[in-house]
């Protein structure tokens, strides 16, 4: 374990020291971090860990936009705009919230915003100073993606044991929850994680991996593409979990309709009719599968339709005295905090949970304008029609994978494939404009 810390630091180490000498492998080598290795709490003297780390990518962003370049670049935060307003409108709410302690509240608003934004507001700036950064970070992020969705192929064949988190989880001071990612319970390989920390991450990650994958294959070799792609999809299938299987259906739909592909969807429709026909001859699989809609199908661990009905009416019971303003900001993560598991909504397993008891009715609202501000500032900012639909079924995926699982930091994966496909769509649109000036 003292060979996995010393890596960890290591590798840490090294990103700050090129934050500052050489940014555009520190925002890469970062990225790679990010996905690759789920905890960050290192003692190298100092104690490293995320928001120290994200603190210094910033002093290291504006000292080379200050002192590196003779030409001016204004900063933008055009992407970041809907994300700005659903962040000071909860802020806003507080002073009507009275559940969670004051400095609670301030402090969570804090770690999100630093989590969050700190990373894809640098790689955005930076890469309109830095030409170099997009196609680097491109290739890094395709990396990961084949490391991230090869190994968790390959744990498909260890019956639920996975080396790599037990190794890095014991370095960090956490325990593998081995009865968790066992097989059984219609689970044929268990539940797989990956190289993230947990099977919900990984399967969060698989969707939105899948997304960037198809916003850049003019980038990409057709059959590498095509590999990367069926890799994915079967991570998908065999990671062990059912919500990224019934958010990636959704987001299929939603991409036919924004697309207006009828050929497509006969070939999805077909794919869709064979993948049926298979999980109907494999009495495991269907189990397992048609779990999702009831409680009555097997003995498989993990949320029904009835189950999400019973939850929704302790949602409403929990904010019964707080129905307009909520809880307070971040009141789910200080309740399982403080008391654990809620006894009805358990870990607040869906996105609903989380911003009604956050935010009450006002949250709602505020989450839609959001969303709406969100799909125009897109059409906005990235005139490549493709981009702009890959964008909005990434955020499909974002919001359907979360209202099926819960909202756990997922955001912060969300903003960082957000911000790589409309670099992708500016991109392009750059290169488009230079060869019409030709």
């Amino acid at each position: 374990m003292q060979i996995i810390s010393l890596i960890q630091g290591l590798w840490v180490a090294l990103i700050i020291l090129m934050f500052f000498a050489k940014l555009r492998i520190g925002i890469c080598l970062y990225v790679a971090y990010m996905i690759l290795v789920p905890y960050m709490n290192i003692n190298l003297g100092i104690n490293l860990q995320w928001n120290l780390v994200n603190v210094l990518l910033l002093v290291a962003f504006f000292l080379s936009y200050e002192y590196g370049r003779e030409e001016r670049i204004p900063l933008s935060f055009k992407p970041f705009v809907p994300f700005l307003f659903l962040f000071i409108a909860q802020l806003l709410e507080m002073p009507f919230q009275n559940e969670v302690p004051l400095d609670y509240e301030f402090n969570f608003f804090r770690q999100q915003i630093m989590q969050y934004f700190i990373l894809p507001f640098v790689i955005w700036n930076y890469s309109f100073i830095d030409g170099k950064l997009h196609e680097q970070l491109k290739n890094t992020v395709i990396i990961c993606i084949c490391i991230a969705s090869g190994y968790g192929l390959y744990l498909t064949t260890t019956n639920g044991v996975n080396p790599y988190q037990i190794a890095v989880m014991a370095a960090n001071g956490e325990v593998w929850n081995a009865d968790y990612a066992a097989v059984g319970g219609g689970r044929l390989f268990g539940r797989i994680s990956s190289v993230f920390g947990h099977p919900m991450t990984y399967g969060l990650f698989l969707g939105m991996a899948f997304i960037y994958i198809y916003a850049i294959k003019a980038s990409l070799n057709k059959y590498k593409m095509i590999v990367i792609l069926l890799a994915i999809v079967t991570s998908i299938f065999l990671c062990g979990i059912r919500s990224p299987i019934g958010a990636f259906f959704v987001t299929i739909l939603v991409f036919l309709l924004l697309s207006h592909r009828i050929k497509l969807m006969c070939q999805v429709g077909i794919v869709g009719g064979i993948a049926y026909l298979i999980i109907n001859s494999i009495p495991e699989l269907s189990n397992y599968v048609g779990s999702i809609f009831s409680d009555d199908k097997s003995n498989v661990s993990g949320s029904s339709f009835e189950m999400r009905l019973n939850q929704m009416e302790g949602c409403f019971w929990e904010i019964r005295n707080h129905l307009v303003f909520g809880k307070g900001f971040g009141w789910t993560n200080y309740y399982m905090d403080t008391y654990g598991d809620h006894p009805i909504m358990l870990a607040f397993e869906s996105l609903i949970y989380v911003v009604l008891c956050n935010s009450g009715i006002v949250g709602v609202v505020i989450w839609i304008i959001f969303l709406l501000k969100l799909f125009r500032n897109t059409s906005r900012i990235v005139l490549n029609q493709d981009i702009v639909i890959c964008a909005l079924t990434l955020t499909t995926y974002y919001i359907t994978y979360s209202v099926i699982t819960g909202e756990y930091g997922y955001m912060k994966y969300f903003v960082l494939f957000y911000t790589l496909m409309l670099l992708e769509g500016t991109q392009k649109t750059n290169n488009i404009n230079r060869k019409n000036n030709l």
